[in-house]
């Protein structure tokens, strides 16, 4: 399962699911983007695999993580989410790593989840929870931080 954050167009999980993914669950806050990607999967027949949902992720991460908690129901509980994208406003990036924490802690994310997160080069993200780092690509001034669900914390 896939769980595409500032989704968009929602290129990213269609592409996952072209690659294997048993479903997508793509996250935006604004409604234009949620009808294209509903649009997307229509075209590529695979709107039951694909969920689509107007979220803002950039309000409070506790109540972001119950909604998206709420949202692993709809995949499959026993299944929380293996591969996660992110693509956040670079202006908003503080709130990257608190909804990442939420998540991990409420499992919505597997242990050994694999996490894409795309900021801003300049931007040296720090993770107060077990996020394994894998790698770190720059291009120009955009990197893509890999990082693995490493465990989960103790509640």
């Amino acid at each position: 399962n896939v769980l595409d954050l500032f989704a968009g167009t929602g290129a990213l999980g269609l592409e996952a699911l072209s690659r294997g993914a048993k479903r997508v669950v793509a996250v935006d806050a604004n409604a234009r983007a949620i009808r294209c990607i509903a649009e997307n999967a229509r075209a590529l027949d695979v709107s039951d695999r694909v969920i689509a949902v107007r979220l803002d992720l950039l309000t409070d991460p506790v109540k972001v993580a119950g909604r998206l908690t709420e949202l692993t129901e709809l995949t499959d509980r026993r299944a929380p989410f293996s591969l996660v994208f992110v693509d956040a406003p670079y202006a908003c990036f503080d709130a990257v790593p608190p909804l990442l924490e939420h998540l991990v802690a409420h499992a919505v994310l597997d242990v050994g989840a694999v996490i894409a997160v795309e900021h801003a080069a300049k931007t040296r993200p720090s993770w107060r929870v077990p996020l394994a780092p894998l790698a770190n690509y720059r291009y120009g001034d955009t990197a893509v931080t890999l990082l693995q669900v490493a465990s989960r914390p103790r509640t």
